[in-house]
């Protein structure tokens, strides 16, 4: 491989990682929902006796 046909495929993978496409921002976000453990509520957080 040349360098030209080296450099044309480093900017096509390199555009195929930074592009947003809404299945990739639809994953990214359920994997965020998944990890994040602030988001879970147990159900006796919000009401107190009192």
């Amino acid at each position: 491989m040349d360098f030209q046909s080296m450099m044309e495929t480093f900017a096509e993978a390199w555009v195929a990682a930074n592009t947003q496409t809404p299945l990739t921002e639809a994953a990214a976000a359920a994997a965020a929902a998944a990890t994040d453990h602030s988001m879970v509520d147990s159900g006796n957080e919000k009401y107190t006796l009192g």
